[in-house]
């Protein structure tokens, strides 16, 4: 055999799916009281073709969720409404959520007054940063820019961006952004990420025989699969090597 059919049997084989798909890990859901941690890119999915808007979709309906931990406000839960820089929202979880309305849904960011004490707190933070700090400010814009050019790189399937690459890179996001924004920024985003972690925590521990969807950002997903491991270590599900053993075009 010639080293060019050798090569092209060898590719055949790396994509043939056997393994169970997406739908079937769905089936098998069905028993489980598993908690998802799921991350989304956000924007980034569209221009990501290894895990782009259809893949999350997918992904999300196979965990056949009976509980949806979710990134959002309050309000926008229940009003459905659009949610700046999350469009995975509108476009998938709403209707998702429309079409099984049977789903227990817990929204953990903050709403109401001291949601906008936070924001407020935080932009002024932000613009006080700029405005004494320009060449800091200057290079950290650019450093978030080149890492979602190398996530995107690296992000070939929707497993990828559940791996420990993924994770290390977000965690430099955090290192930084303290080193160069300061004591401020980190309190900040300290108090929001506890907000939320605690809530997510509480809600798997009201739900310990259901199945749970923890869907947040591609940014702080680490930080909700260590919190949840650490409260409910024998449920914490291992979405990389979950989406791996699907063996489908989606997963891998």
């Amino acid at each position: 055999m010639s080293r060019l059919l050798h090569t092209m049997v060898a590719m055949l084989v790396l994509y043939l799916p056997v393994g169970p798909s997406l739908q079937c890990l769905a089936a098998d859901r069905k028993q489980d009281a598993g908690i998802y941690v799921i991350g989304s890119l956000h924007e980034l999915h569209a221009t990501t073709p290894g895990f782009d808007y259809a893949d999350l979709k997918r992904v999300i309906e196979a965990t056949a969720p009976q509980v949806a931990v979710l990134e959002t406000r309050p309000d926008e839960l229940s009003g459905r409404t659009d949610t700046p820089g999350r469009p995975e929202y509108p476009r998938i979880m709403w209707p998702y959520l429309a079409a099984n309305p049977s789903i227990k849904v817990t929204p953990i960011e903050p709403g109401g007054a001291l949601f906008e004490a936070w924001v407020a707190q935080a932009s002024a933070d932000a613009k006080r940063f700029e405005e004494q700090n320009s060449t800091s400010n200057a290079y950290w814009n650019s450093y978030q820019q080149s890492l979602k050019s190398v996530l995107q790189l690296h992000w070939r399937a929707p497993a990828d961006a559940h791996d420990q690459v993924t994770a290390d890179l977000a965690r430099s996001w955090y290192l930084i952004h303290y080193s160069l924004a300061g004591e401020a920024a980190r309190k900040g985003q300290e108090r929001w990420d506890a907000y939320m972690l605690e809530r997510a925590v509480r809600a798997a521990r009201a739900h310990p025989k259901e199945r749970l969807l923890v869907l947040v950002s591609y940014r702080n997903r680490h930080r909700f699969e260590e919190a949840l491991r650490a409260a409910q270590p024998a449920r914490i599900v291992n979405i990389k090597d979950w989406l791996r053993a699907s063996r489908s075009p989606a997963a891998r």
